[in-house]
């Protein structure tokens, strides 16, 4: 008994593409990048903006966003979404105070080191939460010595029932 194949050509080229259990998908995949500068160049050859931007199912905003940064020679990819600046950052003055009260007393915590710059008369001192993201910022807490202390254990009394 003979087995007969089943094999897939191109009915342009007239070439073997695959054969019987091969997995054909007979659309093209393409990039984001791949398609952004398609329809960037196909909007500066038409006369029909809004018609090129209904087919890529794009608005006509983000369709100029696309075809003015590739007029500016910016690559099309996303653009990061990191702000620029931090308008609530800690003080670069107020963070190194942090860090230099840390260095004179290594045993020293948030808590401790906030109490001691408001004794000391500062103002604006940030939360003991944002003191530790400094510390940690400045690699001055070990999670090999955080691991090593135990943690804080208050006393409650026990309910009557």
């Amino acid at each position: 008994m003979q087995r007969h194949s089943i094999q897939f050509y191109d009915k342009i080229n007239g070439k073997k593409i695959a054969n019987e259990g091969a997995v054909f998908m007979p659309w093209e995949c393409k990039t984001v990048e791949k398609q952004r500068l398609e329809f960037v160049t196909k909007a500066l050859e038409t006369n029909n903006f809004s018609a090129l931007c209904r087919e890529y199912e794009i608005t006509r905003k983000t369709g100029r966003k696309w075809v003015d940064r590739f007029k500016q020679g910016l690559p099309l990819t996303d653009m990061s979404r990191r702000p620029l600046c931090s308008p609530n950052k800690t003080p670069d003055d107020i963070e190194e105070l942090i860090v230099s009260v840390r260095f004179d007393n290594p045993g020293w915590g948030d808590d401790k080191i906030k109490i001691f710059l408001e004794n000391q008369g500062y103002k604006n001192i940030p939360c003991p939460r944002t003191i530790t993201n400094i510390l940690h910022k400045h690699q001055l807490i070990s999670e090999e010595e955080s691991l090593k202390r135990k943690p804080f254990k208050r006393f409650q009394k026990e309910q009557l029932q």
